[in-house]
C-alpha cells in the first residue's frame, strides 16, 4: 500500500511545477528590469529552479513524517533502462565477518570498542543475512568485454566459466539478458558506491540514475543499514564489507579478486561521510587501499560547526533545521535517558536476582538478535568504576570545555557578521547508561541544554568522533581524492575545510578527545603524509549537485570532471594529445549551456562572444600568467593546454545560446521570450536534437530510445544518452570542467577550482577569503551556541506540531515496556528449571 508520503508527494508535485514556472518568468523579468540579486544558475536554467523547488518542499514535508515513512518512500523500486545491465546479490555473511574484524581494529581493540562504541556485537546483528548490493554495468562495455573475453579463450583453450552462458548480438543492445554475473566483468574497473541520505533513507533505487551515468566502468552500489535502527558504526561494517568482497571474493563467488587498484569509492552526502570513514579504517587496519574516492558534497561534520550551515539555509534543499526532526514514532526520537535508565536497571535487578549463584559478569545482559538495536551504546558494559588510565576518557573531563564567545566576519558577504557564540560542552563516552545532554553557557549567563539525542546516526558524545566527523580525524595518508562542494549548500565550509585538511594535514593539529575515541590517531602523524586532492566548488549549486541535478549544465560538466579524474587514477587516462583530440587544433570540447534554441546556425557564431564574455567576468580571480586550475602549491605542474581525449568525453548534445551569448541583461520586452523559448526547448530537446548530428572519435554506447545510429553519429560515450554538442573552441586559455589536461602532469598536493554555471574553471580565492577557515581552530567538530539555538527552536517548532503524536508514541511505549515487563517476569520465572536451580 502507497504510504501518506508518496501520496502527498504525488498530489503537490503538479502545483509546485506550475507555481514554480510562472514565479520564474516573472521573476526573471522582474529581475532583469530591477537590476537585483538572483542566483544565476536558478536564473538561468527553468530546470534547476523547478527541480530546487520540487525537492526542497518534498524535504520540508517529509519532516511532517515518521522516519519509518521516508525510509518506505526512498526505498520504492525504480527499473532499470535498457543499455544497463543489473545483477542484484547479496554480500556473504563471512565477508560481514571479516569486515568486522577489521573494523574492531581499526577501532582500537576490543576494549577501546567496547569503552566507545558500546561493545563489540550489538552492531553486528542485522534483519538480512548479509548486505543487498546489485552490480550495474552499461550493456555495450560489457559486450565487448565480453567479445575479448571470448578471444583469450580462444587462443589459450582454457576452460571458461562462463560456459552455457546465453549468446548475445552485440548488435541489439535492448536484448533481455539474465541477471547473472558475468566473468568478463571482472577485468571492468569497478565503483563502488554508497548513497545518501543523512544515514537514515535512501537506497540504491533512490539515486539509480546517478550510478548508472557512473556505470561506463561497472558500479556496485549497496545498500548499507539505516539508522536509527542501525547507527554508527554499523554501515561503516556493511561498506567495508562490500569492498572485502570485492577484493577477496569468499569461496562459491561468480567474481574473481578485483584489483584495489582499479576499485574507486564513491559516495553523496552522508555516503560520501562513509567514503571517508572507510577510507580511514583500511589505512588504520593495514587494508589495501582503493587507487581513489571521488566525494560529492560529503558530510563531514555532524556537529554544525561551520559558518555556511547559517549562511545557506535558503538556497539549499536541507529543511532549515537539519535532518533530525520528523513527526514522532516509536522509532524516531528514541525515548529520553530517564527511561532508559529505569528499563536497564529493572532488567539488570530482576536479571541478578534470578542468577545470583552466576559470576556478575555473566548476568550483564548483550543484544540477542531478536530485534534491530535502537539505542546501542549502553550494552555490554561493566557497573564497576573503571580506573582512569591514560587517555580514557574520565582521564580527559577536560578535554570538551566551553569556549569563548565568538562573532565572525563573512568574507562572502561583506560587511555581515555571524554570531556563534560559545561552543558547548558535548558529553563523555563513560560507563552505564550514557547521557546525551549538551549544555552551556552564554557569555550573558543564560543556561541552555539540548536532552535528547541530536543525529540519528550517533548518540550526541559521538558526534565528534573521527568516523563519524572527519573533520577532527587526521587525513593524510588516503589515496587521491575528488572533492564536490556546491556554492550554495550548508555543508559548503566543512567540505571545503576537510579537503585542505587532507592535502595539508600538518596545519591542523588534532585535539586530544579525537585521539581518545580513536585511538589509530596516536602518532599517524609520522606513518603518513599529505592526501592528493582535487577540489571543485561549483558556483550557484545545491547539495549533491550531480545527483539531484545532474541534467543541469553543471550538473553535466561534473559528470565530465568525475569521469576523467576516474580514468586518470586508475591508468585509463591518454596521456598523448594525438589521442582522440576533437576540433582542429587539439583543444577539447566547448560546451555552452546558457538558454537554449535549436538553431544550428547561432551556435557556432555565438560561441566565441560568451566564451570571450565568461573569460573577461573571471579575469579578475586569476591574472594572465596563472593557469585557471593552478595548485595551491607554488612547484605546480597543472597546465592550461587542454589535451582532450575520447576517453574523457562523456557525450554530445546540441546546446545553443541565445541573444549572441553575452552575460549582459537583456532588455525588458526580451527577458519574457528568451525565457519562453528556453522552456519550449528544454522540454522537446528529446525530439528536436535527433535531426542534429556532429563528428567524433569516441567510444559509443546505447541511447535511452535505442537508436544506436544515433547514437553512432554523435561519438557519445555517455551510457545515458548524448549530453552536449561539440563546438569550435572558444578564447585561448578559457578551461572547462573535465578536460583531462588538468592531470597532463600529474595530481600535485591539491588542486583548488572554483566552476561557474557554464563549466569555466578559475582559481579558488585564498584561505583568508573563504568563510570555512575564519573558525577558530577550537570550535571545529564543536556545537556552537547558534547551533544549538537552531536545534531547541526546531525542537519547540516541532514539539508544539506533534505535541499529540508524541503523547500517542509515549504511552505506545509505556505498554510496550508494561508488556515487556510481563514477558520478562514470566521468562525469569522459568529460568531455575532450566538452570536446574
Amino acid at each position: 500500500m502507497v504510504n501518506s508520503l508518496t501520496r502527498q508527494a504525488g498530489l503537490k508535485l503538479g502545483p509546485i511545477f506550475l507555481d514554480v514556472l510562472v514565479k520564474h518568468y516573472f521573476d526573471r523579468l522582474r529581475k532583469d528590469h530591477e537590476g537585483k540579486d538572483m542566483p544565476k544558475l536558478m536564473q538561468e536554467e527553468l530546470l534547476y529552479d523547478e527541480a530546487f523547488n520540487i525537492i526542497k518542499s518534498f524535504m520540508e514535508a517529509a519532516t511532517k513524517h515518521t522516519v519509518e515513512e521516508l525510509q518506505s518512500f526512498s526505498n520504492t523500486r525504480t527499473p532499470s533502462p535498457p543499455w544497463v545491465h543489473v545483477v542484484r546479490l547479496l554480500v556473504p555473511m563471512s565477508c560481514c565477518d571479516e569486515a568486522a574484524t577489521h573494523l574492531i581494529k581499526a577501532l582500537g581493540g576490543e576494549e577501546v570498542t567496547k569503552r566507545v562504541v558500546g561493545g563489540t556485537k550489538w552492531w553486528q546483528v542485522r534483519g538480512v543475512r548479509g548486505v543487498d548490493a546489485e552490480w550495474i554495468v552499461a550493456k555495450r562495455d560489457w559486450q565487448e568485454a565480453k567479445k575479448r573475453q571470448k578471444t583469450r579463450q580462444a587462443s589459450t583453450s582454457s576452460p571458461s566459466r562462463d560456459a552455457g552462458a546465453p549468446s548475445l548480438d552485440t548488435r541489439n543492445l535492448n536484448q533481455e539478458i539474465p541477471a547473472t554475473y558475468q566473468p568478463e566483468m571482472d577485468e571492468m574497473r569497478c565503483i563502488l558506491y554508497a548513497h545518501g541520505g543523512g544515514y537514515y533513507f535512501g537506497s540504491i533505487d533512490q539515486e539509480r540514475y546517478c550510478m548508472q551515468r557512473l556505470a561506463r566502468k561497472i558500479n556496485g552500489p549497496i545498500n548499507y543499514r539505516l539508522a536509527p535502527q542501525y547507527p554508527f558504526p554499523c554501515a561503516i561494517q556493511d561498506f567495508l564489507a562490500a569492498y572485502l568482497y570485492l577484493i577477496q571474493p569468499p569461496p562459491g563467488s561468480l567474481h574473481t579478486p578485483v584489483s584495489p587498484s582499479n576499485i574507486v569509492l564513491a559516495g553523496d552526502s552522508a555516503g560520501g561521510g562513509l567514503c571517508i570513514a572507510l577510507l580511514q579504517v583500511l589505512r588504520d587496519a593495514g587494508l589495501p587501499q582503493p587507487a581513489g574516492a571521488v566525494l560529492i558534497s560529503p558530510w563531514c561534520d555532524l556537529t554544525h560547526s561551520f559558518p555556511s550551515v547559517h549562511l545557506n539555509t535558503a538556497t539549499d534543499i536541507i529543511p532549515p533545521y537539519g535532518l533530525s526532526f520528523h513527526k514522532p514514532s516509536t522509532l524516531w526520537p528514541p525515548p529520553p535517558d530517564d527511561l532508559t535508565k529505569e528499563v536497564h536497571q529493572t532488567l539488570r535487578s530482576r536479571i541478578r536476582d534470578a542468577l545470583r549463584s552466576k559470576p556478575k559478569e555473566e548476568s550483564r545482559p548483550t543484544p540477542n538478535g531478536s530485534a534491530p538495536p535502537i539505542v546501542p551504546a549502553h550494552t555490554e558494559q561493566t557497573s564497576k568504576p573503571r580506573t582512569p588510565t591514560p587517555g580514557s576518557p574520565t582521564d580527559l573531563s577536560a578535554s570538551r570545555v566551553p569556549s569563548p564567545d565568538y562573532t565572525l566576519s563573512v568574507p562572502e558577504d561583506t560587511g555581515r557578521t555571524l554570531h556563534l557564540g560559545s561552543a558547548a560542552s558535548l558529553p563523555l563516552p563513560t560507563e552505564g547508561v550514557r547521557s546525551q545532554r549538551v549544555s552551556l553557557t552564554t557569555a550573558q549567563g543564560e543556561k541552555l541544554e539540548i536532552d535528547g539525542q541530536i543525529h540519528m546516526y550517533a548518540p550526541n558524545y559521538l558526534l565528534d568522533h573521527p568516523l563519524v566527523s572527519p573533520v577532527v580525524s587526521y587525513l593524510g595518508g588516503l589515496p587521491p581524492l575528488l572533492v564536490i562542494a556546491s556554492e550554495k549548500e550548508v555543508i559548503r565550509d566543512e567540505i571545503i575545510y576537510f579537503a585542505h585538511k587532507a592535502a595539508y594535514p600538518d596545519r591542523y593539529p588534532i585535539k586530544p578527545i579525537a585521539k581518545v575515541l580513536y585511538p589509530a590517531l596516536n602518532g599517524i602523524e609520522q606513518r603518513y603524509g599529505p592526501t592528493k586532492v582535487h577540489l571543485q566548488v561549483y558556483d550557484d549549486a545545491a547539495h549533491t549537485l550531480p545527483v539531484l541535478f545532474a541534467f543541469t549544465t553543471p550538473g553535466k560538466y561534473c559528470f565530465r570532471a568525475m569521469a576523467t579524474f576516474i580514468k586518470y587514477i586508475t591508468g585509463m587516462l591518454p596521456t598523448s594529445s594525438s589521442e582522440g583530440t576533437s576540433g582542429s587544433n587539439g583543444m577539447n570540447t566547448v560546451l555552452e549551456h546558457d538558454i537554449n534554441t535549436v538553431s544550428p546556425a547561432s551556435t557556432q557564431m555565438n560561441l566565441t562572444a560568451v566564451a570571450a564574455a565568461e573569460s573577461d567576468r573571471n579575469a579578475k580571480f586569476a591574472p594572465p600568467s596563472v593557469p585557471a586550475s593552478a595548485p595551491l602549491t607554488p612547484n605546480a605542474s597543472v597546465r592550461s593546454s587542454p589535451e582532450p581525449s575520447k576517453a574523457a568525453q562523456l557525450g554530445t548534445q546540441t546546446q545553443d545560446a541565445p541573444n549572441g551569448g553575452s552575460d549582459a541583461p537583456a532588455p525588458h520586452r526580451k527577458a519574457l521570450r528568451r525565457a519562453l523559448s528556453a522552456s519550449v526547448t528544454r522540454a522537446a530537446s528529446g525530439f528536436l536534437r535527433r535531426h542534429h548530428t556532429t563528428t567524433g572519435s569516441g567510444p559509443m554506447s546505447s541511447a535511452a530510445s535505442g537508436r544506436s545510429h544515433d547514437r553512432e553519429s554523435t561519438g557519445s560515450s555517455d551510457v545515458a544518452g548524448p549530453r552536449f554538442h561539440e563546438k569550435s573552441n572558444g578564447p585561448e586559455g578559457v578551461r572547462y570542467a573535465g578536460e583531462p589536461s588538468v592531470y597532463e602532469h600529474g595530481l600535485d598536493t591539491m588542486i583548488r577550482e572554483r566552476v561557474s554555471t557554464r563549466g569555466v574553471i578559475r582559481p579558488l580565492e585564498a584561505e583568508s577569503e573563504l568563510s570555512a577557515f575564519r573558525l577558530p581552530p577550537e570550535l571545529v567538530g564543536a556545537i556552537s551556541e547558534l547551533a544549538v539555538r537552531r536545534y531547541m527552536d526546531g525542537a519547540a517548532k516541532f514539539g508544539r506540531k506533534f505535541a499529540r503524536a508524541a503523547k500517542a508514541v509515549e504511552k505506545a511505549r509505556r505498554r510496550n515496556l508494561e508488556r515487556a515487563k510481563q514477558d520478562t517476569i514470566r521468562n525469569i520465572l522459568r529460568l531455575p528449571r532450566h538452570t536446574g536451580g
